[in-house]
């Protein structure tokens, strides 16, 4: 929360403490995410050789653990550092490298986060047909994603329509099998 509110100095703190409780417990994707984190503030306090250290160390501990998903995250914002430095060559390979995992998992949204970074290293360059596959692989991402959440919108719906349906036709029953236990208790 304090990094997106661009308070820094408390999301460093934050962070830091979450490493060093991190470390207490051994837990290994908590060390490298936080360390990840860290490296996020570093870069946007301009600190970006401080960054890239934190991101290598985070990313050095997805490798160890085989954490495909977290090491695709950590090429894209790696990718990010060198952009804001002008290294758009440097940029260029882990964005790509980022993108791979993210196909090979099948991941619209680690999809989505690679395809708009190479798209922009790619307008940077003037390859303008990269450029342009990047974008529509991008847009094809973000529809994947959308498209999903309405799937699941839609089946919730269909789920609590068939729900409140089936309570309506049991409360009926209930209420019509009352009235029969009412008349036979009368009858008695």
């Amino acid at each position: 929360i304090y990094l997106d509110k661009g308070d820094l100095e408390k999301a460093m703190k934050y962070f830091t403490r979450s490493l060093e409780v991190k470390e207490e417990v051994g837990h290994k994707i908590g060390i490298a995410t936080s360390l990840i984190n860290i490296g996020e503030v570093s870069r946007q306090q301009g600190n970006f050789s401080k960054a890239l250290e934190y991101y290598e160390n985070g990313l050095n501990i997805y490798k160890e653990i085989d954490s495909r998903n977290k090491m695709s995250e950590a090429h894209i914002i790696m990718s990010n550092a060198y952009i804001d430095q002008g290294q758009y060559h440097k940029a260029l390979v882990y964005a790509a490298k980022g993108l791979e995992s993210a196909q090979e998992m099948g991941s619209p949204g680690l999809i989505r986060d690679a395809s708009k970074r190479l798209y922009d290293i790619y307008k940077h360059d003037g390859d303008m047909g990269n450029a342009l596959k990047m974008h529509e692989l991008y847009i094809d991402a973000k529809d994947s994603i959308v498209n999903e959440k309405n799937t699941k919108a839609i089946l919730q719906l269909q789920y609590k329509y068939e729900y409140e349906n089936k309570v309506a036709a049991d409360s009926i029953k209930n209420a019509e099998m009352q009235k029969i236990k009412d008349a036979q208790l009368v009858a008695q």
